[in-house]
């Protein structure tokens, strides 16, 4: 069998051949239209991928160039980077960009319309918004405000606005050009409502945080808040107001914002109020009982006359016997001078828990006072050399004057002076120190208070070369107080300086409450 198809010498026929080429035809047409189909689809994809991308370099772009707070240009010429990529169409709040340049506004949001396409036909379409600047896009609020100094500085614990706005005799609603700065928390609760006449030139400066409860509203003015922003359920910002946050924006449910409120980035500085240092002050300040004068004041000043009479103490030494107390004695009339000054227990009246000097005292050495002894003086007072310490719980009352020639460390005694304090060296009350003087007093060294210390003047402060106040420590004068243009300020942590009458710095006088060096003064 196998022979015989050997054998066979029959071949392929015509018509095989014209099937199997048939047949392969249409394999390869099927193939090729496939092949063909799947590279233009390629291609067209790879396109659509191209447009997008250089449609999101465009946006990209816009969105910088509309962020920045300088004004710019925008021309279709610069706005794509690929050679076979044109705009079809491009239109800038309604504006055709083909037409030519357009500078958009950096203050309003970019509405954009735009079409590309490229050399295969291929079209992208995209229709968006660039949001207009925004205070996170900023470092930080430049000041001086542009529409004002802060001349209404609030300082109390209250908190509530219309208790704010009573204690600063502000108007409803608060006129144009007004700055105020409140340092703490402001609350403005159910149908309150903080009203100024408008958001372009009324400031009000934060320095806690804000909260505006249900029912409160803000209108008109401009606010920048140092801390968070409390927006309760049902409070309202009306859109003639501005919020500028340097802290959290704690936003509830419920709660209106038609007005603009600008939220800082984690970091930023916030802000840091200016505070006019002439806010309040007449205007020739030279001559505050005649502002209306060029002259200045007249040279017998009765502050300054004040100043000399320092000079004018009597002390002679000769007139301060010296004295030496027996040992149970607690009382003594007459002029003593005292050159073992130590009330620690070695001295002879350490028995006597009170001490009562009917005359003067001059202690030659220093002066130490350990607690649980009292001293009262009804004359002069004068102390050498350097003091060693007057300690807690130790008290001394001088009838007179008190001058101390040197150093005075205060550490937790009671000292009152119903006269002029006179110290030529420097002062250091520490430890919840009180010193009371009932005349005027004269520091010709440094001044420094610790520890919630407190320094009390009725009449007149002639001021150190450095007044240094920390950890909720206090100055209170009742009169006036005199400082060199030179004087250095540094306070923290709640301590205050506060004068009933004026404030003369070098020859700039301030009568109402004002900042200088970053410390502020409570004044009036």
């Amino acid at each position: 069998m196998l022979l015989k198809l050997l054998k066979n010498e029959r071949g392929i026929t015509l018509l095989e051949v014209l099937a199997v080429l048939t047949l392969l035809g249409i394999v390869g047409a099927v193939t090729f239209n496939l092949l063909s189909t799947s590279v233009t689809h390629t291609n067209k994809t790879q396109s659509h991928i191209d447009l997008r991308q250089e449609a999101n370099i465009i946006l990209s772009h816009l969105r910088q160039k509309h962020s920045a707070d300088t004004p710019y240009e925008l021309n279709a010429d610069n706005l794509i980077g690929r050679s076979d990529v044109h705009f079809e169409q491009v239109f800038i709040n309604g504006e055709s960009l083909l037409d030519g340049p357009i500078s958009p506004n950096i203050e309003e949001h970019l509405y954009i319309a735009l079409t590309l396409n490229d050399e295969q036909n291929q079209t992208f379409e995209i229709d968006t918004i660039i949001e207009k600047r925004y205070a996170s896009n900023i470092d930080r609020i430049d000041l001086p405000p542009p529409n004002g100094k802060v001349c209404s500085i609030y300082t109390g614990s209250t908190n509530y606005w219309d208790t704010i706005r009573s204690a600063l005799d502000l108007p409803d609603p608060i006129p144009a050009n007004t700055t105020i700065l409140i340092e703490g928390n402001l609350i403005i609760p159910n149908g309150k409502e903080l009203k100024g006449i408008s958001k372009d030139n009324v400031s009000i400066y934060i320095t806690g945080n804000l909260k505006v409860q249900h029912g409160g509203k803000v209108s008109g003015a401009t606010l920048h808040v140092q801390g968070d922003f409390d927006h309760h359920s049902g409070g309202h910002i009306i859109e003639t107001s501005i919020v500028h946050v340097s802290g959290e924006h704690k936003l509830a449910p419920g709660s209106s914002s038609q007005g603009e409120i600008y939220v800082f980035t984690a970091g930023d500085e916030g802000f840091i109020p200016y505070v006019d240092p002439d806010c309040g002050a007449p205007s020739n300040p030279d001559n505050p009982s005649n502002p209306d004068s060029d002259e200045p004041p007249p040279p017998n000043d009765s502050a300054f006359t004040d100043k000399d009479s320092f000079d004018s103490i009597s002390f002679k030494p000769e007139d301060y016997p010296e004295k030496k107390f027996s040992k149970h004695q607690c009382e003594y009339t007459g002029n003593a001078k005292l050159s073992n000054s130590n009330f620690a227990g070695n001295f002879d009246w350490a028995p006597c828990t009170h001490t009562y000097i009917n005359g003067g005292v001059f202690f030659s050495e220093g002066l130490g006072f350990n607690g649980g002894y009292k001293i009262t003086v009804t004359d002069n007072f004068f102390v050498r050399k350097e003091s060693w310490g007057l300690n807690s719980g130790g008290e001394i009352t001088v009838k007179g004057n008190a001058i101390f020639f040197n150093n005075l460390p205060q550490n937790g005694a009671n000292v009152i002076v119903q006269q002029n304090f006179f110290v030529k060296g420097s002062t250091h009350l520490n430890s919840q120190s009180k010193l009371k003087i009932e005349g005027s007093a004269r520091f010709d060294g440094d001044l420094v208070l610790d520890n919630a210390s407190q320094l009390s003047v009725s009449h007149h402060l002639f001021g150190p070369p450095r007044v240094t106040l920390n950890g909720g420590s206090s100055i209170l004068v009742e009169g006036n107080a005199y400082f060199n243009e030179n004087t250095v300020f540094t306070t923290n942590n709640g301590s205050t300086i506060k004068v009933n009458g004026h404030v003369q710095i070098g020859n700039k006088i301030h009568t109402s409450n004002f900042t200088y060096s970053n410390v502020h003064f409570i004044v009036g």
